[in-house]
């Protein structure tokens, strides 16, 4: 996977890897270009005239019966919006002199005026039938999603065909880039030196997983966590375990309960590039846990994660070797607190807490696009040529399981 990334916007934040992978964190209002090796003021770019004298933007959230309104993620925007699904509409300021008016609406007036649309950003929303690649040809159109493309499979066809200039997902090929968490360097997140028997205080449990996901996933998970049961302790929770802890989303659980253990089954649902969520970034790494990962190959937990941070079980022969690496570091405080050490050198950002509302600010990162699209850098095509698309693992059942899983073996 390349190092750099091109033309890609992070809400809140942006992301660059150096040569050492690293990511290097800039503020939301530039645009890092892989071609110029620079970043870019969004005021440099070609503005669009409109009321007094300001640069103004209207972009539409594509929505179908009201389902866009009643999701979460968009309830920010909803709430600052009047009770005229056809009328109702939301200005705010970008900075640099420009406006953006967000819409929430279908595609009855086939989206007449609009300088942009953003497709699905609630899961299925897409219109049916589509509408034709040569539509509003100037109209920039974007396809979001923070699922993974094996999790979006189920809408198939629709889904694929659909013809957009941009993606906007956390996969870093996007034009687009919101992630689900970001490692920052130079800003410690541990300001005071502690030693191995601090690392490990408070935390008599040794291993965690919290799943509700047990049957949908696109790799054995589940199996596997029943397997490694068979070396080690493991406590399991909500639907797919034997314990509970509820609200899930609580304090109780995801900090009180979290800080109990040494370790934490960070294991996405799919194998599919950059695909690196909450179960990383909002549990382990921000509560002084150990993730142990999978879901996309290392490199990508190398490139995105703090470093020497965690245990990725492609690492190992088998279970057998796995567990045995976790009782060693269960026994030696010293070499377990070897993995906070990148505490002393960054820290953790999370654009986004799960279940809460996206910031109407993050649709600002719209405007470089739209600028793309106008001076004719981006094209359409079909969402399922995007790299974000393509990102995901090919079954391989050639070779029998080391981990007793059947022909599952990790990338």
């Amino acid at each position: 996977m390349a190092n750099t990334i091109s033309h890609n916007v992070i809400g809140h934040t942006n992301l660059n890897h150096t040569d050492k992978g690293m990511p290097v964190v800039l503020h939301d209002s530039r645009v890092f270009s892989a071609d110029k090796s620079r970043t870019d003021k969004v005021e440099t770019l070609p503005s669009k005239a409109s009321r007094e004298g300001q640069c103004h933007y209207k972009v539409q959230i594509y929505d179908k019966k009201g389902k866009a309104r009643k999701a979460p993620v968009l309830q920010s925007i909803v709430q600052q919006l009047s009770d005229d699904p056809v009328k109702s509409s939301y200005v705010m300021e970008c900075g640099n002199k420009c406006q953006m008016e967000l819409t929430i609406a279908d595609d009855s007036n086939k989206f007449t005026g609009m300088d942009a649309v953003v497709f699905h950003f609630v899961k299925s929303l897409i219109p049916r039938p589509q509408p034709p690649v040569s539509m509003n040809p100037n109209q920039t159109w974007v396809y979001f999603s923070w699922e993974s493309p094996r999790s979006n499979a189920g809408e198939a066809v629709g889904t694929a065909r659909l013809p957009v200039q941009a993606t906007w997902t956390y996969h870093r090929s996007s034009e687009i880039v919101t992630p689900y968490g970001l490692y920052r360097r130079g800003v410690p997140m541990a300001t005071q030196t502690k030693t191995p028997e601090e690392w490990v205080k408070g935390k008599k449990r040794l291993v965690a997983w919290m799943a509700s996901n047990c049957a949908g996933t696109f790799w054995p998970r589940t199996a596997f966590v029943k397997e490694l049961q068979k070396y080690i302790p493991v406590d399991t929770y909500g639907a797919c375990g034997t314990l509970k802890c509820k609200p899930s989303w609580s304090t109780k659980c995801t900090v009180d309960l979290m800080r109990q253990y040494k370790f934490y089954l960070s294991l996405e649902n799919a194998e599919c590039g950059d695909y690196i969520t909450e179960k990383l970034w909002n549990k382990p790494l921000t509560q002084g846990v150990v993730p142990i990962v999978y879901g996309p190959p290392r490199k990508v937990y190398e490139d995105l994660a703090p470093p020497n941070s965690f245990i990725y079980i492609g690492d190992y022969k088998n279970m057998q070797e796995l567990a045995d690496h976790l009782k060693l570091l269960d026994s030696n405080p010293k070499l377990y607190a070897k993995y906070f050490e990148w505490q002393y050198q960054g820290s953790i950002e999370v654009p986004k807490k799960m279940h809460e509302s996206y910031k109407p600010s993050l649709f600002c990162n719209l405007i470089p696009v739209i600028e793309k699209v106008r001076r004719g850098e981006l094209k359409r095509v079909p969402v399922r040529n995007s790299a974000f698309a393509q990102a995901c693992r090919k079954p391989d059942k050639t070779k029998v399981s080391a981990f007793g899983l059947g022909k599952w073996n990790p990338w």
